[in-house]
């Protein structure tokens, strides 16, 4: 289907300038370097005295912890509807989605920027919280495309999501919790895992309700 097959091109195009962006992050390529210090620079060139108490509360609300609560909130509550389809959608690829970002991280082993705003451990490529952040604006996305017909207000809906995540994207650098790269990287990760799961998404629907049917038939014959 040209669906599937779009999907699976962009989902292409969005893990190939990962695995770059990640080749030059972990050789250290000197232009990465320079531009990373660049934009942590610009990004708190006229900050105000105090201001990263601002920036420190988005982060806080961006946290996985958070972005991902919400998704699996609005998971059950599709499900309580009776959207199953989509409750399962969202709920694994959060968990598949954190799974794989995991993974990347301990592939890179990139430090954090040196003089952070408050402590904070783990590794810094990619983002946790730009990555978490992306996937809950995409199952906004996605639940406003389904509840409001295309328009002023969902175009202002949208874009209100949007901003959330720069806003949270901005935090991480003001806070020098992560380089601008890493953000990137996560935004790459998130939409490019986002689409490939939604081109594998029908086949594991095939496969578990035939194992759940072929489940439930031996049950039943040994009752």
């Amino acid at each position: 289907m040209v669906w599937r097959r779009e999907r699976e091109e962009l989902a292409l195009s969005c893990f190939g300038l990962l695995g770059i962006l990640a080749l030059l992050a972990k050789f250290r390529f000197a232009l990465l370097t320079a531009g990373d210090q660049w934009g942590l620079a610009a990004v708190t060139a006229h900050l105000a005295p105090g201001g990263t108490k601002w920036f420190h509360a988005i982060s806080t609300l961006g946290s996985p912890v958070i972005t991902g609560t919400l998704i699996m909130g609005i998971a059950a509550s599709a499900w309580w509807h009776g959207d199953r389809h989509h409750a399962w959608f969202w709920g694994s690829v959060l968990l598949s989605g954190d799974v794989v970002a995991w993974l990347v991280k301990q592939l890179m082993v990139r430090p954090r920027p040196t003089l952070p705003v408050l402590a904070d451990g783990g590794y810094s490529f990619p983002s946790g919280h730009v990555f978490s952040a992306m996937l809950l604006a995409l199952v906004l996305w996605q639940v406003l495309r389904h509840q409001l017909a295309a328009g002023r207000l969902r175009g202002s809906l949208t874009g209100l999501v949007g901003l959330g995540v720069l806003l949270i994207l901005i935090s991480r650098l003001v806070l020098r919790a992560h380089y601008p790269s890493d953000t990137v990287a996560s935004l790459l990760l998130a939409t490019g895992w986002w689409l490939q799961w939604q081109v594998g998404w029908p086949f594991l629907v095939l496969w578990r309700y035939r194992y759940l049917g072929r489940h439930d038939g031996q049950r039943s014959r040994g009752h």
